[in-house]
């Protein structure tokens, strides 16, 4: 009996990465039907029609256990759902090209960084992102009557009302320019960056001025 086999990492519910072997089984009485088993237990039957496309089951909903404590609360599940819709068959050798996973190893917290939305946004060492909160914008009725208090902070009073929040943009409110300073609209990397190509490029002409000196020098020595 043909036997395929191709492996595939699951994550468990203690998040810890697992290795599962689907291995699929050609029928010996069908052209057009195969088996498939997860670890060595049989999930079922793939079912293919005439032009090679799958016609079922459209995917399998599999729960697979991990003994690490030998039946105690240290053992662990993965409940996933394994979508085969893709699958086809041809006249051809057994070919794995790819699967993708919406699960991921856990992460720790890295950086954080805003975006021009007022979004807060975590970046993990797992190569994910996420975002974590929102800044709010606030507006006033009367913005002129806020009470100001020492460091450039304001305060809501009877005369401005009271508080109305929303996100960057919504209701005329300003945006976020992440990366600038106060009362700039420019990017400071990308400014440093052209003030060091600048710097490079006078420094390369100076280099040539003095170079251009030098040689004026020795042709005016060797004149005389």
């Amino acid at each position: 009996m043909r036997v395929e086999t191709y492996g595939i990492d699951v994550f468990d519910s203690a998040a810890h990465q697992r290795s599962v072997q689907l291995s699929f089984s050609k029928s010996s009485t069908s052209s057009l039907l195969w088996t498939m088993s997860v670890d060595g237990v049989p999930a079922g039957d793939l079912q293919f029609g005439s032009d090679g496309r799958i016609v079922s089951p459209q995917s399998f909903e599999l729960s697979l256990a991990y003994a690490n404590g030998a039946g105690t609360a240290d053992d662990t599940t993965a409940r996933l759902t394994l979508d085969v819709s893709g699958f086809t068959q041809y006249a051809t050798s057994f070919v794995a090209y790819d699967y993708r996973r919406d699960g991921y190893a856990p992460g720790a917290l890295e950086s954080v960084r805003f975006d021009g939305d007022g979004d807060v946004v975590g970046l993990f060492d797992n190569g994910r992102s996420q975002t974590l909160y929102r800044l709010a914008i606030a507006d006033f009725n009367n913005p002129d009557g806020l009470g100001g208090l020492s460091g450039n902070v304001y305060t809501a009073t009877a005369g401005s009302g009271g508080a109305m929040l929303a996100s960057a943009g919504d209701g005329g409110r300003g945006l976020i320019a992440p990366n600038t300073m106060e009362t700039s609209n420019v990017d400071l990397g990308d400014e440093f960056g052209r003030m060091i190509q600048t710097q490079n490029a006078y420094n390369s002409s100076a280099t040539a001025f003095r170079t251009i000196d030098e040689m004026t020098e020795v042709a005016r020595d060797l004149y005389r």
